[in-house]
């Protein structure tokens, strides 16, 4: 139905109901009904809410309107809890913290690619840029396109691709990749990352790139970071994603105190280290945060003892002093 017709288009020119229109445009009950009251054409069109008596519109209709089943609502929904469930297991996966975003905002439709320009109103192309054949959309650039089927295809994961899959059927299938080497499986993050940064440096620098290298610098990360990490348990594990038993939960400070968490991320004593803080208040509210790169230093102990030392610098200076400093490395202390 055209949503701006008019109620004088039903009318006849002998000012009478057009029966056989109402009967091609309306259910026979909304026909019965309409027919119970004579029309007028002296009276002007105007917009009416169909919810309420009056004809106007009011938050509690709105919200009662909202609540009600429609068709396709349960698709909607299995999907939109297919995704939250994805992207808390995202927030899990062993990586560092910026592929773990990056995958999570790539659930999110949040990433630069023409499906997501377009879907927020963009007028861009829609082919992909790289291969000039197919939509540029997500799954198209870390799964589908020429580089990166070249890139899972040298590294044996078995990953089924097809018209009909998204990039949610593809993270279920990389979460649940069991079948292949330690090595690769926990690499599987850091391909992904590779491929995009691949695809993006091809796009916008012109440079191919080369898929061993590809594959080499992933698996090379992916080794030095769980060397770093010290997860003996990580390399026995047959998932991508750690275990919920062993996860932290933020703990609440006192009343009138507020809660200084930090960490540093420390590699190796010739590379740089970085620093976090985040302050909270006893509701769980963020007040202040921030986050540095700092100089290389020897261990992980003295890049955390850095990190208090500038968390503590930073707050004091926000003229905060009634805050509490906590961190992971039970070492500091």
């Amino acid at each position: 139905m055209d949503l701006n017709f008019k109620v004088s288009q039903l009318i006849t020119s002998e000012g009478a109901w057009n029966i056989d229109l109402l009967r091609e445009l309306f259910v026979p009950e909304d026909v019965v009904r309409i027919l119970s009251f004579p029309p007028s054409r002296n009276v002007p069109d105007a917009l009416l809410w169909a919810h309420t008596k009056e004809g106007v519109y009011t938050v509690k209709s709105g919200s009662w309107l909202q609540a009600q089943p429609f068709p396709g609502m349960s698709d909607v929904s299995a999907i939109q809890k297919k995704v939250n469930r994805l992207k808390t297991c995202v927030w899990k996966i062993k990586t560092v913290p910026k592929i773990r975003m990056f995958l999570w905002r790539a659930l999110s439709g949040a990433v630069a690619v023409a499906e997501c320009s377009i879907q927020h109103g963009l007028n861009v192309d829609p082919i992909c840029k790289v291969c000039k054949q197919d939509l540029e959309s997500i799954s198209h650039v870390l799964f589908e396109c020429e580089k990166a089927r070249q890139v899972w295809d040298v590294t044996c994961i078995p990953i089924v691709f097809g018209l009909a899959l998204g990039f949610i059927e593809y993270m279920e299938q990389i979460l649940e990749c069991n079948t292949i080497g330690a090595n690769y499986r926990q690499a599987i993050p850091w391909l992904l990352w590779g491929i995009w940064k691949q695809w993006n440096a091809k796009v916008y620098a012109g440079n191919t790139g080369d898929k061993d290298i590809l594959i080499a610098h992933a698996l090379e990360e992916s080794e030095q970071w769980y060397k770093a990490n010290e997860e003996e348990e990580v390399h026995k594990s047959q998932g991508l994603v750690a275990n919920g038993g062993g996860e932290k939960k933020w703990s609440r400070p006192p009343r009138d105190i507020l809660k200084c968490n930090i960490h540093a991320s420390w590699l190796n004593s010739n590379s740089r280290c970085g620093g976090a803080w985040i302050v909270r208040d006893n509701r769980g509210d963020v007040m202040f945060h921030a986050r540095d790169a700092f100089v290389p230093t020897s261990n992980r102990i003295a890049a955390e003892l850095r990190c208090l030392i500038w968390a503590m610098k930073s707050v004091l200076d926000l003229r905060v002093t009634c805050v509490e400093f906590w961190t992971e490395n039970l070492s500091v202390f």
